[in-house]
C-alpha cells in the first residue's frame, strides 16, 4: 500500500509539473484579434476629395493591451495606379491609448500618396504583421491583421481650366540666377542659367523640367539637373536645380522666352502663376575672335587677289575673267549656305551627341551602385532625349518598355530613394542589370519601337504620368 501511495504521488506530482509548463491563458492569433487583445485603425488625411497632385495621407495604427515584442512588419510600399506611393519612415510613431478601462501601446505609420490624374484611385489592403505579449506575458505567434480597401477621388481645381496641369502644395518657388550680366556680349562668349524649384509638401520627381531655348546662332549646353529631396519630421519638400550653357555663335538680337509654372495653392485654394520674364540680348562683334575659329570663308579675299591683275595678264580674255568672277561668286554663295545650312544642323547634331554621352554617363553611375546618382542621371538623359524629338518620363519610358525586368529595378529605385534608409534594396549589382534594362529599352526606343511616341510640347506637363 505505500508503494501504490508512493507512486501515486509522484504521477500526482508529474501532472502538477506538465500543468505549470502550459502558460495559463495562452491564446491563440485568432482569438487573441477577437478578443481585441490587438487591434488595427486607419485614415486617410484629407479624408474629402483631393485635387492631383495633392498629397494623402494613408495613416495605420496598431494596438494592443500589453506590448509589442518585435518591430510591426508594413509592407515596404504600396501599388496605387497611376498615384506616386512614398514609403513610411523606418521608424514608427509611438504612444498610448486609453479605451474603457483598458490601456493599449500604439504604434503609427504613413504612406503618402500623390494622385497623378483625375477621377478615382483604388488603395488595396495593406498587411501587417505583429508579434506581441500576451496575456501571461507569453510571446504571441506572427499574428496577421489588415486594412480594407480604401478609395481615393481626385480632381482638378475648375480655376485650372485652360492652364494644363497644375501643381496641388502649400507652397512653390522659382528662382533664377546667371553667371554674368546678358549685355555686351560677344561673338564666342559664354554665360550660365541656374533655375531652382522647390515645392513643399511633395517630392521633386513631380516637378517638370525647363526647357532651355534661345534660337538659332546661341549653342545650348544643359547640363546634369540635380533633384534632391528632405524629409523633416513626417514633412516632405523637394527641390529641382535646371542649369544650362549658353554659348554666342554668331551676332544677332536673341531672346530667352518666357516661362510659367501653374501650380494650386493649398492654403489659400488660389490658382497661381509662377513666371521667369523674358530676356532679350544683343551679340556684337568680337574683334579678337580670329577668323578661322569662326569657320568664316574667306574667299572674298582670293576673288580680288585673283581679279587685281586681270588687266596684266594678256593671255586672259575679259569673257575669262567674268567667267571666273561668276564662279568665284557662285562658290561664295554655295558656301555660305552650306554653313547655314551646317549651322542650323549643328544644334541638332550637337544634342544626338549630348545624349549619347549622357547616357554613358547614366551607365557608369548606375552600374556604380548609387542610387542617387542612378536616378539623378536617369532624368538627366531622359531631358536631353527631348532635344533629338523623343521624350516622355520615367515613369512612361518603364511602362512601355514593356520589360518586366526593367519595371521591376524602377520600383525597387524608387523605393531606395524613399525610404528612409537610403542604401536599403540597392547595389552594383542591381545597378547593372539596371543600366542593361534601360540601355535595351532605350535601343528599341530610339528604333521607334515599343509603342514609343515621338511627340512634345515645348513645355512638357508639369505633373508626369498624367
Amino acid at each position: 500500500m505505500k508503494t501504490v501511495g508512493l507512486l501515486s504521488g509522484v504521477a500526482a506530482l508529474a501532472v502538477l509539473c506538465v500543468l505549470q509548463t502550459v502558460p495559463v491563458g495562452a491564446q491563440t492569433a485568432e482569438e487573441l484579434i477577437q478578443a481585441q487583445h490587438v487591434m488595427i485603425r486607419h485614415r486617410l488625411e484629407p479624408d474629402k476629395p483631393v485635387y492631383v497632385g495633392q498629397p494623402v495621407r494613408l495613416w495605420i495604427e496598431v494596438m494592443t493591451r500589453t506590448w509589442f515584442l518585435e518591430a510591426p512588419k508594413y509592407p515596404e510600399t504600396i501599388e496605387v495606379r497611376d498615384g506616386i506611393v512614398i514609403p513610411p519612415d523606418a521608424f514608427g510613431v509611438n504612444s498610448t491609448e486609453r479605451i474603457g478601462s483598458d490601456t493599449y501601446a500604439v504604434q503609427g505609420r504613413s504612406y503618402t500618396i500623390f494622385p497623378q490624374r483625375t477621377g478615382q484611385f483604388e488603395v488595396p489592403p495593406i498587411p501587417i504583421t505583429l508579434v506581441v505579449a500576451r496575456d501571461d506575458a507569453s510571446k504571441s505567434p506572427p499574428l496577421q491583421l489588415s486594412t480594407p480597401p480604401l478609395t481615393i477621388e481626385a480632381r482638378m481645381p475648375s480655376e485650372a481650366e485652360g492652364h494644363g496641369l497644375v501643381l496641388s502644395t502649400p507652397r512653390l518657388t522659382v528662382s533664377e540666377e546667371y553667371s554674368r550680366a546678358t549685355v555686351d556680349l560677344k561673338v564666342g562668349e559664354s554665360f550660365d542659367r541656374r533655375v531652382t524649384v522647390t515645392i513643399e509638401d511633395s517630392v521633386a520627381m513631380l516637378l517638370p523640367p525647363m526647357s532651355f531655348t534661345a534660337g538659332d546662332g546661341v549653342a545650348v549646353y544643359p547640363g546634369r539637373p540635380d533633384i534632391s529631396d528632405k524629409r523633416n519630421r513626417g514633412q516632405l519638400s523637394g527641390t529641382r536645380i535646371d542649369q544650362a550653357t549658353f554659348v554666342m555663335e554668331a551676332e544677332g538680337n536673341y531672346e530667352l522666352p518666357a516661362t510659367s509654372i501653374w501650380w494650386w495653392n493649398l492654403r489659400t485654394s488660389q490658382l497661381v502663376e509662377e513666371v521667369l520674364p523674358a530676356v532679350v540680348f544683343t551679340v556684337g562683334p568680337n574683334p579678337d575672335l580670329a577668323a578661322e575659329h569662326l569657320g568664316e570663308p574667306e574667299v572674298a579675299e582670293e576673288v580680288d587677289a585673283e581679279s587685281a591683275p586681270v588687266e596684266d595678264e594678256p593671255s586672259w580674255s575679259w569673257r575669262q575673267v567674268g567667267l571666273l568672277a561668276i564662279g568665284l561668286m557662285v562658290a561664295i554663295f554655295a558656301a555660305r549656305r552650306l554653313r547655314r545650312r551646317w549651322a542650323s544642323g549643328k544644334q541638332g547634331r550637337e544634342a544626338r551627341n549630348l545624349e549619347g554621352e549622357l547616357f554613358e554617363l547614366f551607365r557608369m553611375d548606375a552600374k556604380s551602385g548609387d542610387p542617387e546618382a542612378t536616378y539623378s542621371a536617369l532624368m538627366t538623359w531622359l531631358d536631353q532625349a527631348s532635344a533629338v524629338g523623343r521624350t516622355m518620363t520615367a515613369r512612361e519610358f518603364v511602362a512601355n518598355s514593356g520589360d518586366a525586368e526593367l519595371s521591376q529595378l524602377y520600383e525597387a529605385l524608387e523605393q531606395t530613394l524613399f525610404a528612409a534608409t537610403s542604401s536599403r534594396g540597392w547595389s552594383s549589382v542591381s545597378g547593372g542589370a539596371f543600366a542593361d534594362s534601360v540601355g535595351r529599352a532605350r535601343k528599341r526606343w530610339m528604333d521607334g519601337g515599343s509603342g514609343h511616341s515621338a511627340a512634345r510640347e515645348p513645355l512638357p506637363p508639369l505633373n508626369p504620368g498624367m
